[in-house]
């Protein structure tokens, strides 16, 4: 599949100046699996010993990297072939130094199944929900490098980064759907324990975006209120319990009216729709 990988990406309409291939720490280093590589773009490969997972890949790659613009992808998906070119076009024409560019996302599941994930920030507020897949970004390797992914979170990392840098940051989408993803078997998000820990961590680490947004606090103080429960982490419980109250109150009197936001799933990660009633929620 890296193969595959590597393929698609030497045949984009505006080519990269290279590949960075990060093997977080697999059985069999990836070096060994591209003696059949023929593509025109260089590619450097650089190993961990040891699993640090994905978050500090992708800051390894960052480091490494010798352009100026950088993009991220995961081995199992696939680009179109104008995502750069699309991509580079939309960043020319604001900020490129503090601005992130990303796209919409087709996911295919084990089962066969197809979800889709569109460039919707811009329509929802980030605080409702992760619309920003990694593997869709591209943005300045100098604001990645200024801007890692926190390496202590198990799930959420690229969520969290968004959160983070969205006072100083423009979104750019572009509206098509120019990655295709596809559910590996081993995939993290499908790891229930990884998803309790990072979504208490986030709630609490990004309280200045949340409190802007008190609907959303009051949702995901709940979600992290389940996890924490779960993991029989009382502290935790009970310091989410009282966020949820208070934020519920804030948001609209809703635990008091028993009106909570609708709730969808989008490519796995809980997105918060406004304005809808449980009679309406699916």
């Amino acid at each position: 599949m890296i193969l595959e990988c590597l393929q698609n990406l030497c045949e984009q309409t505006l080519s990269p100046v290279e590949i960075i291939v990060v093997d977080d720490g697999s059985v069999k280093p990836i070096a060994t699996s591209l003696d059949g590589y023929s593509g025109a773009v260089p590619v450097r490969v650089f190993r961990f010993e040891e699993g640090r997972g994905a978050n500090a890949a992708r800051n390894e790659g960052v480091r490494r990297a010798s352009g100026t613009l950088v993009a991220f992808q995961d081995s199992d998906d696939l680009w179109t072939r104008e995502k750069l070119e699309k991509q580079v076009a939309a960043l020319a024409s604001s900020d490129e130094a503090r601005a992130i560019s990303y796209c919409g996302v087709r996911k295919v599941l084990r089962t066969g199944a197809v979800l889709e994930a569109p460039a919707v920030f811009d329509d929802l507020p980030l605080t409702r929900g992760n619309f920003i897949s990694t593997q869709t970004v591209l943005a300045s390797r100098d604001f990645l490098a200024a801007n890692p992914f926190d390496e202590s979170l198990p799930r959420l990392q690229d969520w969290e980064l968004w959160l983070r840098v969205s006072r100083f940051t423009r979104f750019v989408p572009v509206r098509e759907y120019l990655v295709h993803a596809r559910e590996p078997i081993d995939s993290i998000s499908r790891e229930p324990g990884a998803y309790d820990e990072a979504i208490i961590r986030l709630v609490s680490l990004r309280r200045d975006a949340f409190r802007q947004d008190p609907p959303a606090y009051a949702h995901f103080a709940r979600s992290a209120v389940a996890a924490a429960f779960r993991t029989r982490r009382v502290g935790a419980t009970a310091q989410n319990v009282a966020r949820m109250v208070i934020f519920d109150l804030l948001g609209r009197r809703m635990l008091l009216k028993f009106q909570l936001p609708r709730i969808r799933e989008n490519m796995s990660v809980t997105t918060l729709s406004s304005g809808s009633s449980p009679e309406s929620s699916k």
